[in-house]
């Protein structure tokens, strides 16, 4: 289970599961309607967006983090710079791609983080990053059987 030490914490907590359940809708309807390309070209955007996301965590710890290191800002537009190529991509190449971004953006966060980001925040990561990885999996199985 995960320490929750406040009632902002709370809330980002449930906000952060809240957020995986497009993850799974869009999977879903990959599988369910397997002729429609668009569920996976949307998994592939939602993918991207919150892989956008999560780097700028970095930029936003800067702000209030004199702590945070230099790397960290540079980090931060890292996501972002690598995620629009990718959206450009069919979701056979996207949605996998988007995946290890995401694996990487976590282990950025576990590491460049560890001193700036509270525990509980970085143990949220590892089941948030751990649901939406298998969900862009789930999706990209399902959309190569499309094509």
């Amino acid at each position: 289970m995960l320490p929750v030490p406040s009632e902002q914490a709370l809330w980002i907590r449930r906000l952060g599961f809240a957020g995986l359940l497009p993850f799974y809708a869009l999977a879903a309807l990959v599988w369910v309607v397997p002729g429609l390309n668009w569920p996976a070209q949307l998994l592939l955007l939602y993918g991207g967006m919150i892989f956008c996301f999560v780097g700028a965590v970095h930029f936003g710890a800067a702000l209030f983090n004199a702590a945070m290191p230099r790397g960290g800002v540079w980090w931060s537009i890292m996501p972002a710079v690598a995620a629009a190529p990718i959206l450009l991509t069919p979701p056979v190449f996207g949605l996998p791609l988007v995946a290890g971004g995401l694996i990487l953006a976590w282990s950025v966060d576990q590491t460049m983080l560890e001193t700036v980001l509270p525990l509980w925040y970085r143990q949220l990561r590892d089941y948030l990053t751990a649901g939406a990885v298998l969900a862009l999996i789930l999706g990209w199985l399902g959309a190569i059987q499309i094509h």
